[in-house]
């Protein structure tokens, strides 16, 4: 990951929690990184180590398109995660970001447990390619997903339901 696409990542304020070596049953520390702290390349380095250690990530209302859910994808693809919580929504993803996404969604080293993708402009092509990934991955951990705002048309319901009915699918709960 470059540091350019870390410039487009990078909010204005973030919000984020770590849980390096905390054992599941405690709460991840919580904080906030205030721009000013991610203005230098220093700082922008330090932040990508960040990113291989958070658990929880909230990037909604950032103006994340396709490019840079691509990018985010690509760098939690290339490194392991402790990510559990992911919010994207309200961001401008479409189909396009959301089937990037799922490259991640796909891999056994995935451990998303809630996926926040609400108003982000999806459509029945998205929730195909989501349905699919979480399908194709027997290891997925994933059990929540927000999809409100988006247009799943009846197909992507179907499929959404079928998966959520699923034995051996973890995802119980879609809003």
């Amino acid at each position: 990951l470059t540091l350019s696409l870390i410039d487009f990542l990078i909010p204005a304020d973030l919000e984020l929690a770590w849980s390096p070596s905390l054992p599941e049953t405690k709460t991840p520390k919580k904080t906030k990184i205030p721009n000013r702290y991610c203005n230098s390349n220093f700082h922008r380095k330090k932040f990508v180590n960040l990113l291989f250690i958070i658990s929880v990530f909230r990037l909604n209302n950032n103006n994340i398109a396709e490019d840079g859910c691509a990018a985010l994808s690509s760098a939690l693809y290339s490194n392991p995660s402790h990510l559990i919580d992911l919010d994207l929504s309200e961001n401008k993803l479409g189909n396009s970001g959301v089937k990037q996404l799922c490259f991640f969604l796909n891999t056994t080293d995935c451990k998303l447990q809630q996926l926040k993708l609400s108003f982000c402009s999806i459509t029945e092509e998205g929730y195909g390619a989501l349905a699919s990934a979480i399908k194709s991955n027997p290891s997925s951990l994933l059990n929540e997903m927000d999809l409100r705002g988006n247009d799943p048309g009846e197909t992507g319901v179907e499929l959404l339901i079928n998966l959520q009915n699923d034995a051996a699918s973890k995802l119980k709960k879609i809003r």
